[in-house]
């Protein structure tokens, strides 16, 4: 079965996603796009060549009865109501980070996707799919460094656009993280709080505090704690370090470049993308995320209900930056219809 796809967002994101259905993976054919620019619609139909019908909006492309999956890969702010709208058809929907950009929106689709008979969603948090996040994830489960205690991460990007605010700090940005060390210490959060260090500056945008410390704090006592450094101006990474009873694992460098060695000196090339660092691991959470549609299965990968955890821990780190204080956070049981274990392939 070919999985026929619809895209809403044809910006960066949603261009990057119909490259890769359409040049890269297997099994799919992006059938229908939209984008409120209708503009950038039909650019992306010519020029990744699709045969492909172009919708004036989101409403009309979930009503194509030809469609088996959506792509919403349009602006944070838009998906809540147009992920709302999908529940209401048959079609699986994979949905970028963030599921909604409120606490409120994020459960309102749980709630609606639990009216339906089995998991739709797939939210697009791509770090679970990383290699070497995954190996990582895999030692520290076989107990080799014994029970987690500290991890150390950061978030770094070389500077960000003028319409980046201090709250996209957690919920564009730090939201990876969160997502992150919710699968990979498998503990619900208790606490965050976010303290702001010396001020760059290298900050132009008005509002801005950069960089952030977010310090959360797990049930089972873990501290995490997570620098997000958005205007550091060298380069993109993120850096992982756990350490553990008896020993510690750490991140390797992203090694996408050969180390230069001579006159006395050593350099290595730093990555500036976040869709060059993360490349492979968005191209095999969408096979994946295809590969479940041709079977008429249930997405496996990141759902809605952890999307809204991402969303009650945005919340509240938003919170703590108005007086750096740690304000607690409070999940309700997983729901029996989440209940099920997803094991992610890497």
């Amino acid at each position: 079965m070919v999985v026929k796809v619809g895209v809403i967002g044809t910006g960066a994101m949603g261009r990057a996603h119909i490259d890769r259905l359409t040049n890269v993976l297997t099994g799919a054919k992006v059938v229908a796009v939209t984008d409120i620019n209708q503009e950038a619609a039909e650019a992306a139909v010519h020029d990744f060549k699709l045969d492909a019908k172009v919708y004036p909006d989101d409403t009309s492309l979930l009503q194509d009865p030809d469609i088996d999956a959506v792509f919403v890969v349009s602006f944070g702010g838009a998906h809540e109501a147009t992920v709302l709208k999908a529940l209401d058809t048959d079609k699986f929907i994979f949905t970028e980070k963030p599921l909604a950009t409120t606490l409120e929106g994020a459960k309102r689709i749980v709630d609606k996707e639990m009216t339906k008979p089995r998991k739709v969603i797939q939210v697009g948090f791509m770090r679970r799919y990383d290699e070497a996040i995954h190996e990582l994830k895999t030692k520290l489960d076989s107990g080799i460094i014994g029970k987690p205690l500290v991890v150390r991460a950061s978030h770094i990007n070389p500077d960000v656009a003028a319409n980046y605010s201090n709250e996209m700090a957690i919920t564009d940005t730090l939201i990876h993280e969160i997502d992150e060390m919710h699968w990979l210490l498998d503990d619900d959060y208790a606490s965050i709080q976010i303290t702001y260090p010396r001020q760059s500056s290298k900050v132009n945008n008005e509002g801005l505090r950069d960089p952030q410390l977010a310090t959360l704090t797990t049930k089972k006592g873990v501290v995490v704690q997570v620098l997000v450094h958005v205007t550091a101006q060298y380069g993109y990474e993120v850096k992982l370090e756990v350490v553990g009873e008896t020993g510690e694992l750490k991140l390797p460098d992203d090694g996408f470049a050969p180390i230069v060695r001579t006159q006395a000196t050593q350099q290595t090339a730093i990555e500036t993308s976040w869709v060059k660092r993360f490349l492979q691991a968005y191209n095999t959470e969408v096979q994946e995320f295809i590969n479940q549609v041709a079977q008429n299965q249930s997405p496996i990968g990141p759902s809605a209900w952890e999307g809204y955890i991402a969303a009650v821990t945005a919340e509240a780190g938003i919170r703590s930056q108005k007086d750096q204080e740690p304000v607690l956070i409070n999940v309700a049981t997983t729901p029996a219809f989440y209940q099920k274990k997803q094991a992610v392939q890497a």
